[in-house]
């Protein structure tokens, strides 16, 4: 038995590992330090069922449904407005009364199951005897992860409490420390090269390390009464930081495995490898997005040798035998097209890998990341508006991320993006613009549509006055802790606009131009869900070539003015041309040069072309939206490089939930 226990708490993932664990047990183990990481969020989910988990994780972090559950556990004399929660998440969510494990009087027994699972976990993990007991807490996992330290200390005075993860940087950190006192440590920032020094400083003096011997970045229990030391991170305290990542190693993702393969709900679980190749943005460190909030306070870029990231996947591969790979990463180093991809093609097996990028990729880049088994992106789209992206500080427009959308269907990449709306300064009118070009996308993989979120650290968060907004803690938080306003402001990561500029959070009656959009992003959704095995009929836009010069266009969008267009070879010229979403002057030189029609000529082709709805005019560019076939499949579901979970519904899984609901209940 380890004497340090690090615990993952829910709501978070059952179908990968966590890697912030998964690292630091590697690190302590190369000191020498033997730890295990319990994996209390399979725990959860055997005990109130799968269907009730994928209940919980259709709804938005920011309503924080994972958190209240647990709040009563974590904050027993805390006399929380249970009722007004239930009627705000109804009304954020409306379709949760048609889920099948719904109704309102699910979500309080939920919430006693949530404290009868609460003590099952402190009596397993204590069989453990451990000495040191660490949560990582990240969206909605910070009142599980309080509850289940308070419980331990209550039932074992003698153990050590460690918290850290993304909720706990700076004044998070700090106001998580300061009022909850059976929290010891509270880990500020990244932590994989002090995690040594305070687990050997908490062997050696418990919870009384002395603050000389604290590492930067760790709050201990005497800043409480002393001061919290400062740094440049939020609110001007200490957060750490690993300035070169090559030191972190291989997570280890032993235990996670061991776990699954005892894991009632196993054979639903295809489970994903978390890599991690790079940390912070190298586009955020110069222009910051408005609305990111991510990486704390520093951007600052950090990139593994590609030698290094190989030999994390292979090795990662080899223990597994899984073949799913997720990056972490902010961003894709521009740097791996040349020297990690190529090596990742040459593999006899291929993978199946996801990776955040950069809307603007090139084509000859898309294609090299399908080559190398890359099968999702994230590419940050965010708006098909070049007025809303310059908003946002996107550093794209919107004919690149349009093309993004065209060459990932082209090689095959699925996609996972979402438009978001509300931004301030934007104008009603060009989401209706937007609204207009969406039909002409049927072929492409739609994204979401949601509206903009205010983010502790974000641009929006930091500098208020300069959008005129006023944020505070969002409402779910007064559901969460038993703190006033001001320190509700200081624990929540999301935040809410409570000035002039104050938007509805549902997108219906925002505007004629967002009611639009919306409805036009629905029928692009419908559209595409109702393509499925065994004919996959999604709406197509594709050519085949002809022998003799020209294509055969096939339109099946519910826009196309024909099923079957016959082109010729100066019309494929247009076409081939526009791929690169040229300005019309540019593309008009270029056809010029090898045919032997005018400007005008091709014009009135160009015109025709766009009355068909095969090319669009976006920026000042010509965008040709035509596929070339071959087009390979879409990623069906069990590729997902991040991992999949199937929805549980044998007789022998639903017994077993009962059984466990009865048990609770008594």
């Amino acid at each position: 038995m380890a004497s340090i226990l690090f615990v993952n708490m829910p709501v978070a993932a059952i179908e990968r590992p966590t890697i912030a664990l998964g690292t630091l047990k590697a690190i302590l183990e190369r000191a020498g330090h033997k730890s295990s990481v319990a994996y209390a969020n399979l725990w959860y989910t055997e005990h109130v069922g799968l269907d009730r988990i994928q209940m919980i994780e259709s709804t938005r972090p920011q309503d924080g449904l994972g958190d209240w559950l647990f709040a009563a556990a974590a904050f027993p004399d805390f006399d929380a407005d249970d009722a007004g929660y239930v009627r705000m998440i109804l009304d954020h969510h409306p379709s949760l009364t048609t889920h099948p494990s719904f109704n309102v009087d699910a979500l309080f027994t939920l919430k006693r199951q949530s404290a009868a699972f609460l003590e099952n976990a402190a009596a397993r993990i204590l069989e453990q005897r451990p000495k040191i007991v660490g949560c990582t807490s990240m969206f909605q996992q910070h009142v599980a992860s309080l509850a289940l330290l308070r419980r331990l200390r209550e039932l074992d005075p003698g153990i050590v409490t460690i918290m850290g993860g993304a909720n706990c940087e700076t004044v998070m950190g700090r106001t998580t420390h300061q009022h909850f006192p059976w929290v010891d440590y509270v880990v500020s920032g990244e932590g994989d090269e002090l995690v040594v020094d305070l687990i050997e400083g908490a062997l050696k003096y418990g919870r009384h390390l002395p603050p000389e011997h604290a590492p930067f970045g760790v709050f201990v229990p005497c800043h409480r009464s002393e001061g919290y030391p400062a740094g440049k991170g939020g609110g001007g305290l200490a957060r750490a930081i690993v300035d070169d990542i090559r030191v972190v190693p291989t997570p280890d993702y032993s235990d996670y495995f061991s776990e699954l393969g005892r894991f009632l709900y196993s054979s639903d679980v295809l489970p994903g490898l978390p890599i991690e190749t790079s940390r912070g943005c190298w586009w955020g460190a110069k222009s910051h997005c408005t609305f990111c909030g991510l990486n704390g306070s520093s951007m600052n870029f950090r990139a593994k040798p590609a030698e290094q990231a190989l030999n994390d996947v292979e090795t990662l591969v080899a223990r597994h035998g899984i073949r799913r790979i997720q990056a972490v990463d902010n961003i894709l180093d521009n740097a791996y097209v040349a020297e990690l991809l190529p090596a990742l093609e040459k593999r006899k097996q291929p993978l199946s890998v996801f990776y955040e990028v950069k809307a603007n990729l090139k084509r000859h880049q898309i294609e090299a990341l399908a080559k190398a088994g890359v099968r999702m992106v994230q590419p940050g789209i965010e708006s098909l508006d070049s007025r809303v992206l310059k908003l946002m500080r996107k550093g794209t427009s919107a004919w690149q991320n349009l093309l993004l959308l065209k060459w990932a269907r082209q090689y095959g990449l699925g996609l996972a993006w979402t438009i978001i709306v509300g931004f301030p300064d934007e104008d009603d009118s060009w989401h209706g613009e937007t609204a207009r070009l969406l039909p002409l996308l049927h072929h492409l993989q739609p994204g979401g549509l949601t509206r903009l979120r205010y983010d502790r650290y974000s641009p929006y968060f930091r500098d208020q006055a300069r959008w005129n907004l006023q944020l505070r803690a969002g409402s779910v938080y007064r559901h969460l802790y038993p703190l006033v306003a001001d320190q509700r402001d200081e624990i929540a990561y999301f935040m809410e606009d409570t000035g002039p500029r104050t938007s509805m959070d549902s997108i219906v009656g925002s505007g004629p131009g967002l009611e639009a959009l919306a409805a036009a992003h629905r029928h692009w959704k419908v559209a595409n869900r109702n393509a499925g095995p065994p004919n996959w009929k999604f709406p197509v836009l594709s050519m085949v070539r002809l022998a003799d010069g020209g294509a055969v266009i096939t339109d099946t969008r519910s826009c196309a003015v024909q099923r079957q267009t016959t082109i010729d070879l100066c019309d494929l010229e247009l076409l081939d041309g526009a791929d690169q979403a040229p300005t019309l002057a540019k593309l008009l030189e270029h056809v010029s040069a090898s045919r032997n029609e005018g400007s005008g000529a091709l014009e009135a082709r160009l015109e025709q072309l766009s009355a068909s709805g095969f090319v669009i005019r976006v920026d000042g560019r010509i965008v040709s939206l035509v596929l070339d076939e071959p087009i390979p499949p879409r990623p069906l579901l069990r590729e997902r490089a991040a991992g999949y979970v199937r929805t549980a519904n044998s007789q022998r899984r639903m017994a077993k939930i009962l059984h466990l609901d009865n048990a609770a209940a008594e």
